[in-house]
């Protein structure tokens, strides 16, 4: 079946775009309001765009009718923010951070958790950016595109000599359909094989 949405109408196009599109990988990400309070909110379209120059992109929205989420309205405001991978218990809590705090209020403060500072950027850990642009490519999203400055990674889960990052099992949550999410358990390598012979083709 082929369908064709219309282009205008954002919830069926929304819904037919993303649902296909599982898992996701999740940004936790952290913001401060230049008048204090931490901002932490999961937002289900982010991933990394390349080594040179090492780009992360994020969609962020808009209230209905009441303009930027605060995480938009901080990075607009400050230029910085902060993508978190959450990893299997703190599920619960990065869900509980979407709820609709007042931009005055903390949400990570108020449901306690913890952060640790930056190096380099003024919001909490883990991969410090800085915003390159700010994409508006409807009225509901901003396509967010920032340089990451910092990478910070769980103690001992880094190769120093090789670079690698072992997960040892500690695997991050992704977005699946709607107020679900998954996590993998298990990954299954399946490595390129060679390219068959062809023969002497002379």
């Amino acid at each position: 079946m082929t369908l064709a949405p219309d282009l205008d109408a954002p919830a069926p196009r929304d819904k037919l775009l993303t649902a296909p599109a599982i898992p996701r990988p999740v940004a936790w990400i952290t913001t401060c309001n230049p008048d204090g309070p931490v901002n932490a909110a999961p937002f289900s379209f982010f991933n990394v765009f390349g080594p040179g120059p090492a780009l992360i992109v994020a969609r962020l929205g808009h209230r209905a009718g009441a303009g930027p989420q605060d995480t938009m309205a901080n990075i607009r405001r400050t230029g910085e923010f902060v993508a978190n991978l959450a990893t299997g218990e703190p599920r619960g809590d990065m869900v509980a951070t979407a709820s609709a705090y007042p931009a005055s209020m903390s949400g990570a403060a108020a449901l306690g958790l913890e952060t640790a500072p930056s190096r380099r950027v003024a919001a909490p850990l883990a991969i410090e950016r800085r915003r390159l642009v700010g994409l508006d490519f409807s009225r509901e999203r901003e396509l967010s595109v920032g340089a990451a400055v910092a990478p910070a990674l769980r103690d001992g889960s880094v190769d120093p000599d090789r670079m690698r990052v072992d997960r040892a099992g500690n695997m991050p949550v992704a977005g699946f359909l709607a107020d679900r999410y998954a996590r993998i358990v298990e990954p299954d390598p399946c490595r390129i094989p060679p390219t068959p012979d062809q023969g002497d083709t002379t």
